[in-house]
């Protein structure tokens, strides 16, 4: 009888404890509203917990109104009460530190500051959006050190350059890699018919959207991202919906004005020589050293002092408009963006306009699954005429056209153009019959599925895809100085790059090590396509076909390369004093010899926090650290193909081919190598990062010595007796050697006001 009883007891107790467990779902949240993943959630006096999630939501069982505590990376531990609310916000403070900031480094890992081994320099959305200026890499311009940024001009939409740390291969590239939300993206100049530059494009990218960039400098830092991580990485990270728990609608609108800065030039002499006046309408005397202007008078008239320059730009006006929608809930967050983009240029006719839409969904499916869905399309219009050391450039005629030449009107009676010197076509008559139009419509489509089967593994597998086409047109028009026949270009090309990457993240804590191993494997795949028609002779003006031309050639080109790699990570952390991470490689490219395609490296690094053995804490010296690194990076910098020899259509003197109904190819005069192997970086650095003044400054100097071998050199030359005129070879070396200093101060800091 008393052991029926006992176990009545037993039972009646067990569904009481049963039914006081209870299911409680909500978010963790940072002092902004930001979410916070990854935080460890545990409920007091048990041994129960979980992890937030991406959006840093969580579920967990409890009893009702149960104490849990909740830790992560970067913030002060919190205590909370879970309520039978479904959506439970907790905030977490952040650590005093500002090191201590939670960072966005490679694959997409978010990792603690302090700890990081390597240089990196991250910069916050908002300080990208006050440059006003289209192209992110512009952006970066003067905020991070080590990284210098090359604009190709002042035309709207043109060309801007990255390279981080100098030269890593003699004619390879060595522009940093562009990475949007742990995807490689291309970032090539294209559009570059006629003299001039074209556009980067990541000018397709709105600034609008991005929320941070994380600029990874030596090859410690970048090792995981394989060969064109060489170059550095410029990670960016997009904005989402998470922590707002209601929908909330962002307008922005700005307006900007440029204006032309002009060189000094001389305004006293006329047009002619020796003091002698040369008149402009039919001498053509293209040198100004004729008399005194101001002395100057024709049939009697004073001659007309004229400022080219002020007469030939213009005010340039921008306008960016930007309407965003985002928003969560217990589970799912979204972030909807659109902005239009109009920007005209101070050389009359060149402008550049976008339009882009960008969508990011968020969901966690239970408390093990999560996934992230985001598109960005961007579609482009950009109009320029040619620039730099070319007969069409109006730029350049300008600058030396004589101060009492009029350029205007632009014809002649009888047709012709009014110019001052024979090999110069008119400026006015350019802005009208010579330009490039190129449009470009890009999608980048990202999936990122992450599965969580306990708080200490993270398995996450993401896809994504970089497409785009583009139409580029160029015209010169008939009776043009350069061709005076007319000339007309058509080109078509087709982008498609796919990456994948499947990533095992597994984290424990033992004792007073925190422990993490990382593995993976990526495939990259890149196919290009141009197909371009031109055009000579043309028969009416302003008919923009390639038809219209008397002789109509035609090029086509296809490239495919592939890359696979397989990487791991081992990061090791002794009391937050000592941190020891180590990485390794295995690449394997298509565009390298079949027998040396794989090859393999790694790195190691240290980092060693010594403020923490302060035994007090300094109000002046509030964080230190010294790093030191060594890593090796392999680099297949060549482009498809160069292992063979290909043909091409041939020509014998002036006769191309096809000639008469006759088709001919010949080899190509540079002979292909088949035993190309990947060129390898060496570099070692070392470093040092302080914060004092209670935070007020902070100071980072680091020192690397970089080493290339092995570099890749096309068309070297070789002896004519083996029919080739040269040949690619792996022969060069290279050392780039280098300081670096990032000086952060805060002068003045209020309650209400910073001065950064």
């Amino acid at each position: 009888m008393y052991k029926k009883l006992l176990a009545v007891f037993i039972f009646v107790a067990s569904s009481l404890v049963g039914l006081a467990q209870k299911s409680f779902s909500g978010k963790i949240l940072d002092s902004t509203g930001a979410p916070i993943p990854g935080a460890t959630i545990s409920v007091s006096n048990s041994r129960k917990g979980t992890s937030s999630g991406p959006d840093g939501s969580f579920t967990i069982n409890a009893p009702a109104n149960a104490s849990i505590s909740v830790t992560a990376i970067g913030f002060l531990k919190a205590q909370a009460t879970l309520t039978e609310s479904d959506n439970n916000l907790i905030y977490l403070k952040n650590t005093k530190n500002f090191l201590e900031e939670v960072v966005v480094t490679a694959l997409g890992v978010k990792r603690e500051k302090r700890n990081l081994t390597f240089s990196s320099q991250e910069i916050k959305g908002d300080e990208l959006v006050q440059a006003k200026d289209p192209n992110v890499v512009n952006a970066l311009a003067g905020k991070v050190s080590g990284v210098q940024i090359t604009n190709s001009s002042g035309t709207p939409g043109g060309s801007a350059r990255i390279v981080i740390r100098g030269a890593t291969s003699i004619y390879g590239n060595n522009e940093a890699l562009i990475v949007l939300d742990g995807v490689p993206i291309d970032n090539s100049e294209t559009g570059k018919v006629a003299q001039g530059p074209g556009s980067n494009r990541l000018v397709d990218i709105d600034p609008s959207t991005i929320a941070s960039i994380n600029v990874l400098k030596g090859a410690a830092a970048t090792a995981l991202y394989g060969s064109s991580g060489a170059r550095g990485v410029v990670i960016i990270t997009t904005k989402n919906g998470a922590g707002l728990k209601k929908p909330v609608v962002t307008l922005s609108s700005d307006l900007a004005f440029d204006q032309a800065l002009y060189p000094v030039l001389q305004s006293t002499y006329a047009q002619g020589n020796l003091g002698i006046y040369r008149n402009g309408e039919d001498q053509k005397e293209g040198a100004s050293f004729g008399p005194r202007v101001d002395t100057l008078k024709v049939n009697g008239v004073p001659v007309q002092k004229r400022n080219q320059m002020a007469d030939f730009f213009k005010t340039g006006i921008t306008t960016s408009n930007t309407i965003s929608v985002a928003g969560s809930n217990a589970k799912s967050s979204y972030f909807l963006s659109y902005s239009y983009f109009d920007q005209t240029g101070t050389v009359p006719t060149n402008n550049f306009k976008r339009n882009t839409f960008f969508a990011k969904f968020s969901t966690r499916f239970n408390d093990k699954v999560s996934a992230t869905i985001q598109f960005n399309y961007s579609g482009s219009d950009r109009h320029t005429v040619p620039e730099g050391n070319d007969l069409n450039s109006p730029i350049w005629t300008i600058y030396s056209a004589p101060i009492s030449w009029n350029p205007l009107p632009y014809l002649n009676p009888d047709g012709s153009q009014r110019v001052f010197r024979n090999s110069r076509n008119n400026p006015y008559w350019v802005l009208d019959n010579v330009f490039t139009k190129t449009m470009v419509n890009r999608l980048l489509p990202i999936a990122s599925f992450v599965y969580t089967p306990t708080n200490w593994l993270t398995i996450t597998e993401r896809l994504g895809a970089d497409i785009y086409t583009e139409q580029d047109k160029f015209y010169e028009a008939l009776k043009s100085v350069g061709n005076p026949n007319g000339v007309l270009v058509d080109r078509n090309s087709n982008f498609r790059q796919y990456n994948h990457d499947f990533i095992v993240d597994a984290r424990k804590k033992a004792g007073n090590f925190d422990l993490e191993l990382l593995i993976g494997n990526n495939i990259l795949s890149n196919y290009t396509q141009s197909v371009q028609g031109r055009g000579e002779g043309l028969a009416v003006n302003n008919f923009y076909n390639v038809s219209n031309a008397s002789t109509q050639t035609y090029s086509e080109s296809h490239y495919l390369s592939r890359k696979v790699g397989f990487y791991t990570q081992a990061n090791i952390d002794y009391k937050r004093i000592l941190n020891l991470s180590i990485t390794g490689r295995y690449d394997g490219s298509s565009v390298l010899s079949k027998d040396k395609s794989f090859y393999p490296y790694a790195s190691a690094a240290m980092g060693f926090i010594f403020s923490e053995l302060m035994a007090e804490k300094s109000s002046f010296l509030n964080f230190g650290k010294l790093r030191v690194s060594y890593a090796t990076v392999g680099n297949d910098n060549v482009g498809p193909y160069s292992l063979n020899t290909p043909f091409y259509p041939a020509s014998i003197g002036t006769i191309a081919f096809p000639f008469q109904g006759q088709n001919g190819f010949q080899l190509s005069s540079t002979l292909g190598n088949p035993t190309l192997k990947n060129e390898l970086e060496k570099e070692f650095e070392i470093g040092l990062e302080t914060r004092i003044i209670n935070d007020r400054v902070g100071l980072e100097v680091s020192y690397f010595d970089k080493r290339i071998s092995d570099g890749i050199i096309p068309g070297v030359a070789i002896s004519a007796a083996t029919g080739y005129t040269g040949t690619t070879v792996n022969s060069a070396k290279l050392n780039t050697k280098g300081f670096e200093v990032l000086l952060v101060a805060t002068p003045v800091k209020t309650a209400h006001f910073n001065w950064d």
